[in-house]
């Protein structure tokens, strides 16, 4: 098992504070978004860039996810980007929502280990960004997370890969989630 598959388990931990699920939708689910375009989900509240090459993947519950290239199973793949929302208890703060979120994350997997945390702006919001490895299924990983909060909804990209593809792509991730734009 590849950690593609392990996803859906880092969306229980991230999507759950409003009681939603995600799951992975069949492969045949997937559309292939134009090149280079600005995928805007009404539904979620969320916009942001998509490269050339990547599909979609609609989740159940409150999260899209973004295949690098289309066909998870292509020697070209890059990684996946999940991004989600969530309706969030009155005036809930970003601090708490990152901290709701990074005890689900660190609790869920084995050998959690944060790499790196610290505040960023993701357009006019100010993100918590937390990058951790971990293992899922016995499969290694790496993430880059982003946390916001506009209007009381919580949003979170998770940017993952296995730790090879996840440190040559590490700047796409970044420029993906920097394209962000709650709607």
């Amino acid at each position: 098992m590849d950690i593609r598959q392990g996803l859906p388990l880092l969306l229980l931990a991230c999507f759950s504070i409003a009681g939603c699920r995600g799951e992975q939708a069949e492969e045949s689910c997937i559309e292939q978004l134009p090149e280079s375009c600005r995928y805007v989900d009404k539904t979620r509240g969320f916009s942001i860039k998509v490269p050339p090459g990547w599909g979609n993947t609609n989740l159940t519950g409150s999260a899209i996810m973004l295949l690098g290239y289309l066909g998870k199973h292509s020697p070209d793949y890059l990684g996946t980007v999940v991004v989600g929302s969530d309706n969030l208890p009155a005036n809930m703060p970003l601090q708490t929502y990152y901290q709701v979120n990074l005890a689900k994350i660190s609790a869920e997997y084995d050998d959690y280990r944060e790499l790196k945390k610290g505040a960023e702006k993701i357009g006019s919001l100010v993100a918590m960004r937390l990058d951790f490895s971990y293992k899922a299924k016995g499969d290694k990983a790496k993430t880059s997370g982003y946390f916001m909060v506009k209007g009381g909804k919580g949003y979170c990209i998770m940017c993952s890969a296995d730790p090879k593809l996840f440190d040559r792509n590490q700047a796409l991730f970044a420029e993906i989630a920097r394209s962000f734009r709650p709607e």
